[in-house]
Order: structure tokens, then sequence, then C-alpha cells
């Protein structure tokens, strides 16, 4: 069963909706019934682009703490406190959302 184009994938949202004008750079094919059905559009990039744009930023602000984790390794307490809120991102926040079952 295709899931409604109104639900989310994901437990949680950071990310951004897709512009007219960026729908409107992808040509539209005709689809299939079921999928012409629930209104999707015939790019991936389309229809996914909310849950694309969340895990670029999870893995951005990932990203960010291992790099400040590199700078602060004279400083034992704020170097604790960023790989610790570094795990939190990658293991519960990055895996909740990619795990999460509708």
């Amino acid at each position: 069963m295709l899931i409604n184009m109104n639900s989310s994938l994901i437990s949680f949202n950071l990310g951004m909706s897709a512009s007219k004008s960026f729908k409107d750079n992808f040509p539209k094919y005709p689809l299939p019934g079921n999928f012409d059905e629930y209104g999707y559009h015939s790019s991936f990039l389309v229809n996914y682009w909310n849950n694309l744009t969340t895990i670029f930023i999870l893995l951005g602000v990932i990203t960010l703490f291992s790099v400040a984790i590199k700078f602060t390794v004279k400083y034992k307490a704020a170097n604790a406190i960023l790989k610790g809120l570094r795990l939190i991102f990658k293991w519960n926040f990055f895996l909740d959302y990619i795990l999460w079952e509708p």
C-alpha cells in the first residue's frame, strides 16, 4: 500500500519542503494509476526532498560535532560534552530517523 503524501516516513522532520520553482524544474511524466492517484511527482527528488534535507541536516550536525571534537582535545570538559552530543545525534537521532517505521 502506498503511503499518503501528507504523512511522513519519519518520526520527526527538520527538512525543507520543495518549492514550486524547484518542482517545476523537473519534468512530470505520466505515472501508473496507483502513483498518480496519490499525487506523486515522477521525480524521486521532488517526492523525498523533505526527508533528504533532514538527513543532510543531521549529517551536517554530526560532522560539526566531529570537527569541534578535534579542536577541543585540550579542553577535557568541552571535549566530553561534544562527544556525548555527537553520540546522541549519530545514534539516537540519525538512526531513529532512518529506522522509524510508520
